[in-house]
C-alpha cells in the first residue's frame, strides 16, 4: 500500500516544466511520479531523496466553461477541482473530478442556466409541462421556481411561464347589476421572466365564474341603489412558499369618477411584503394599481430542490 509522508512534493515525471530540486534529474519511467521528500522528515531514503511511484490517473482533462483549480495528487480517490464559468454551474452540485481506480477521471460538466421556458425547450425538446427551476434575466444567477406550459404543443405556440401560488391568492369582485360578491381564485399567475411582471391578463389558471373579470389586481365596486347599501370589493395576494415577494412599491387607486364615498379603505401589506390585502367600498368603479404588479426575489425564502425539475443544459 501506498503511504504519502508529511513534507513531500509530487511531480508528474513526464511534464519536466513542472520538475525542479530533487526531482529535477530523476529517472523515473513516464508512468510513475517522482516523489520528493525532505531529509529531515524522511530519513533512510537515501542520498536521492526521492522516490519513483506508481500515479492512477494522467492529468485532469479540460472541461468545456470550467477553470481548472488544482488536484490533490493523481492517486486513486484523489479530486480535481473545477470553477465553472459565470452563468454555469456543476452538474449534481460537485465542484470537482475524481481519479478512479481504472486510472480515469469521473465525468465533470458545466450545465448552462436556464432563463425561461423557450431556452428550456430549445436545449429539451422532449420536456414536458411542469414546475422548473429557472434563472429569470432580472435576477441573475438566482434560481426561481417556474411552471412551464405548451411544452409539447404542436402548433407555433411558444411556452408560456407561471408562478404557482401555494396559498390561496383570491380577489372578491362586487358587481354593478347582481348586488353580489363573486370569487376569482387563482392557482398560477403569468409573468414575463425577463420583466418580472405579471400578466394581468391570464385567466389561464384561475377560476371566473362570471363572463367579464377584471385584470388581475384591480376590484370592482357595484352601483348602490337607494334600497341597497353600498357595498365592498376584497383583494389578497399572496407569494407565500413562492421564493418571490410582490414588488415593495405596488399602490392602488380609486378610479370612480369622483363618485362620493368611493375611497378606499386600505391597502396593509405584511412586514416581509409576502401579503397584500386591498379593500374598496363606495359608489360604481373600481380601484386597480398605478403601475403593473411584479415580482421581486425574497432573500431569505429557503428553496428545496425537490419541489421542482433542474433541468440540465449544456452548450
Amino acid at each position: 500500500m501506498l503511504h504519502f509522508l508529511p513534507r513531500i512534493r509530487v511531480y508528474q515525471c513526464k511534464r519536466a516544466e513542472h520538475l525542479a530540486r530533487k526531482c529535477e534529474n530523476h529517472n523515473c519511467q513516464s508512468t510513475k511520479l517522482c516523489v520528493e521528500f525532505n531529509s529531515d522528515s524522511s530519513p533512510g531514503i537515501g542520498s536521492s531523496q526521492y522516490q519513483c511511484i506508481h500515479f492512477a490517473c494522467p492529468v485532469p482533462p479540460a472541461v468545456n466553461k470550467a477553470t481548472f483549480i488544482g488536484t490533490e495528487s493523481l492517486v486513486n480517490g484523489s479530486a480535481a477541482f473545477y470553477k465553472c464559468d459565470g452563468f454555469y454551474e456543476p452538474l449534481n452540485n460537485k465542484n470537482f473530478s475524481t481519479c478512479s481506480a481504472n486510472g480515469s477521471w469521473s465525468e465533470f460538466k458545466c450545465k448552462r442556466h436556464v432563463r425561461n421556458c423557450t431556452e428550456l425547450r430549445h436545449c429539451q425538446p422532449s420536456v414536458v409541462d411542469g414546475e422548473y427551476w429557472l434563472y429569470p434575466e432580472k435576477f441573475g444567477d438566482k434560481r426561481v421556481k417556474i411552471y412551464c406550459m405548451n411544452m409539447l404543443s404542436s402548433s407555433n405556440d411558444s411556452p408560456k411561464s407561471y408562478v404557482t401560488l401555494n396559498n390561496e391568492t383570491n380577489a372578491i369582485h362586487s358587481y354593478r347589476l347582481l348586488h353580489q360578491h363573486s370569487t376569482i381564485n387563482y392557482a398560477k399567475l403569468g409573468v414575463d421572466l425577463q420583466t418580472m411582471i405579471i400578466d394581468p391578463n391570464d385567466m389561464a389558471f384561475s377560476n371566473p365564474s362570471i363572463n367579464h373579470y377584471p385584470p388581475y389586481g384591480t376590484v370592482y365596486r357595484s352601483c348602490s341603489l337607494s334600497y341597497y347599501p353600498y357595498t365592498s370589493s376584497y383583494l389578497l395576494i399572496n407569494t407565500i412558499g413562492t421564493g418571490l415577494l410582490l414588488n415593495k412599491t405596488a399602490e392602488w387607486d380609486d378610479f370612480s369618477n369622483n363618485q362620493p364615498n368611493s375611497v378606499i379603505l386600505y391597502v396593509n401589506k405584511s412586514s416581509d411584503h409576502r401579503i397584500v390585502n386591498v379593500s374598496c367600498s363606495g359608489e360604481c368603479g373600481e380601484c386597480r394599481p398605478l403601475h403593473d404588479l411584479s415580482f421581486e426575489y425574497d432573500e431569505t425564502y429557503e428553496i428545496n430542490m425537490t419541489d421542482a425539475t433542474d433541468p440540465a443544459c449544456f452548450d
